[in-house]
């Protein structure tokens, strides 16, 4: 019996252990948030850096169900946004605000 199709064997076994560790990480969830005050151009939300905020992100305002807005991040803290209200926008305070976690939350610290 030949050594060959046990060396064939052996490398494809090592080849799937190598590759296990470079599979890609799961997309993360969406985060639902609440948008907990509006001024006439601005909306507040209780999701920051902590929660995967980050300046840039967008953020959808849904209710019951349906998107309604989508608006982008302009500050942020540990944990509340606030987000640019575009001119003629109608949202009000408890709508859901949900989001992606970017990677520069405090899990991509560590």
């Amino acid at each position: 019996m030949s050594a060959a199709p046990f060396r064939a064997a052996v490398a494809l076994g090592a080849a799937l252990v190598a590759s296990a560790g470079l599979a890609a990480a799961p997309a993360p969830a969406p985060v639902a948030a609440k948008i907990t005050y509006l001024t006439t151009s601005t909306a507040y939300v209780d999701a920051g850096r902590d929660e995967g905020l980050a300046v840039g992100d967008r953020v959808e305002i849904v209710r019951d169900g349906t998107v309604i807005a989508v608006l982008e991040v302009a500050e942020v803290s540990a944990h509340r946004a606030a987000c640019a209200l575009p001119a003629g926008t109608a949202l009000a305070v408890g709508d859901v605000a949900r989001f992606v976690p970017s990677s520069s939350g405090p899990e991509a610290e560590a």
